[in-house]
């Protein structure tokens, strides 16, 4: 089917008519509205300054297609009957930021309020502000471009009159540029989304396969695979794995679909294939989520290394026809888990080693898992010496090594609730100090502060309490109502030797007892006999409940500088 490619120019108030009557449509598969107040603000400054702000891509078609219902909290007509719509392919932030704007819309709790300030010139460095009116100096933009501006306009002094009518004129006349393509159909339009987001628009893979993969709710079998999504991520939001980002979900898709994570493979894939296998993708990721929660003690998505590990993990269960893994199977897929963070192998091509993965992970499914090849090698210097990052995937592997403890409140020994919002930023009260910083301020060691080996997973109301004060003094105070005080302390992976080092709140020593212990955790080597592993320090040391042992995850001299960054997959178990 043929297109034709029209230029051409709207003048304000007839590009604005359209959107109002219906004509101007956001296709419903588009990305979500991500501007910020600066960008719409950047966008209205340089339309008053007369600068040209891109050309808009619309797609005219008789052909209906799921649309926005409104923008913010202004309803948007539906397409004349009978009338070609013309569908926004590619300039959706810069007409809903300036829909809203002129209509002082509200959006995601936020009321588009931005005013000109009359007393400005086009010379100034700020023309419009984000602020309230306040009929004088400064009027809204809906105001200024309004029918009904007559009030205002007599009221203001002759100065500012004449700054009104500049400005307003500015905008009436403003040539907004259109490219219209016309005919066509919706497969050629994915293939225009492409062929944009390979010149510099930055429209997601993921919202490439919305497109590709969307149908209207009114034919059979219809399907909107960000519906869809939010639906799954309402679940999943159940069980504290709510911030799983859309390119994760895409690769997820092409995983199970295609057995393949790469962009081309996850655009390959066409509509019936996404209907047909869409309740494999949700069941898949519902199982391996499940595994990662009780398996690996992984209690919260933004504890993961890598969201992007959900991918080998779903795609496991999916050729494992959703059975639980075995013994060996188990083991390996925790060994995986922990040999990528704490290597930062997910950090860069990311798609091609996942593909590698999945394709590994078949053998494992068979029953032949390969051998790792690759060593990584993480001592209690490492530890020490890496400071708390919520970004890092190094960082989170040791958290996760914390959370799989079952962290306990030294107040009454219970379980510590881990949720996302929490452990936004590194300076999250979940993320306690041992060695508070402000106690040690001015004290040996001070630097070392931030390091991992000092954080605790805490309540954050705990942390607030415990303040400056020693960790003699917070411990003594705490350990009195507390019965259960010595499994409390092994759950934040304190033990005998680290507890002598706390009671004389000797910080360098403590910090290194600790960073022993946290290596030693995962760095004991298997027994040979057995296949199974050493008790590192202590034998009442408190694990995860699905190990007798610690959590050992075979990483004993492998050298993470060989493994970080590499193309080759992980090993095998």
């Amino acid at each position: 089917m043929t297109i034709e490619i029209r230029p051409d120019t709207y003048q304000y108030p007839n590009l604005i008519t359209k959107i109002e009557d219906g004509i101007v449509k956001i296709p419903a598969f588009q990305r979500n509205f991500v501007w910020s107040m600066e960008d719409t603000l950047f966008l209205i400054d340089s339309i008053s300054r007369r600068y040209p702000i891109g050309t808009f891509l619309f797609w005219q078609s008789s052909d209906y297609i799921k649309t926005l219902r409104n923008i913010g909290n202004l309803d948007l007509r539906e397409p004349p009957q009978g009338f070609p719509v013309q569908y926004v392919l590619d300039g959706q932030q810069r007409i809903t930021s300036l829909y809203a704007a002129i209509k002082a819309a509200r959006i995601n709790d936020q009321d588009y309020h931005i005013c000109l300030d009359l007393d400005s010139t086009p010379e100034s460095e700020e023309v419009f502000f984000y602020r309230g009116p306040d009929g004088e100096r400064y009027v809204l933009l809906s105001d200024l471009l309004g029918d009904e501006y007559g009030d205002l306009f007599a009221s203001l002094t002759s100065k500012r009159r004449r700054r009104f009518n500049e400005v307003r004129n500015t905008f009436l006349n403003y040539p907004f540029s259109i490219t219209r393509v016309e005919g066509g159909n919706l497969d050629i339009v994915c293939d225009l989304f492409g062929r944009i987001n390979n010149t510099g628009t930055k429209l997601s893979v993921f919202d490439l396969l919305v497109a590709k993969t969307w149908s209207p709710s009114d034919v059979r079998g219809g399907f909107d695979l960000r519906e869809s999504l939010e639906e799954l991520t309402d679940k999943l939001t159940e069980v504290g794995f709510d911030e799983i980002p859309e390119p994760v979900m895409a690769q997820l898709a092409g995983a199970i679909i295609k057995s393949d994570c790469t962009r081309g493979a996850i655009l390959d894939i066409d509509r019936e294939e996404m209907r047909e296998k869409w309740q494999h993708v949700v069941h898949s990721i519902h199982s391996a989520v499940d595994f990662i929660r009780m398996k690996i003690s992984v209690s919260a998505s933004r504890l993961l290394p890598y969201p992007s590990l959900l991918v080998p993990f779903s795609y496991f269960f999916f050729k494992n026809d959703f059975r639980n893994p075995d013994g060996i199977q188990s083991a390996w897929l925790q060994r995986y888990f922990y040999v990528n963070g704490f290597a930062e192998r997910l950090s860069s091509g990311t798609q091609s080693k996942l593909t590698e993965d999945i394709h590994i992970i078949d053998k494992l499914v068979a029953g032949n898992p390969a051998p790792f090849d690759e060593r990584v090698s993480v001592s209690a210097e490492d530890i020490r010496s890496t400071k708390i990052q919520v970004g890092s995937a190094y960082c989170k592997s040791i958290l996760c090594l914390l959370a799989a403890q079952r962290p306990r409140d030294l107040r009454d020994a219970s379980d510590i609730i881990l949720g996302n919002q929490a452990l936004r930023q590194a300076n999250s009260r979940h993320f306690h100090h041992i060695f508070p910083k402000a106690y040690l301020r001015g004290k040996p060691g001070a630097e070392e502060a931030n390091s991992i080996a000092n954080i605790a997973l805490v309540p954050a109301d705990l942390n607030l309490k415990i303040g400056a004060k020693a960790p003699s003094r917070y411990l003594d105070l705490y350990r009195r109502d507390n019965e259960r005080w010595d499994d409390t302390l092994r759950s934040h992976m304190i033990m005998d030797d680290t507890c002598g080092a706390l009671e004389n709140d000797d910080f360098p020593r403590f910090l290194q007892n600790r960073a022993d212990f946290v290596k030693a955790c995962y760095g004991c080597s298997h027994c040979k006999n057995q296949g199974r592993t050493r008790m590192p320090l202590k034998s009442n040391v408190s694990f995860p409940p699905w190990t007798r042992t610690p959590p050992s995850f075979g990483l004993e001299g492998i050298d993470v500088h060989q493994v970080r960054g590499s193309t080759a997959s992980p090993a095998m178990v």
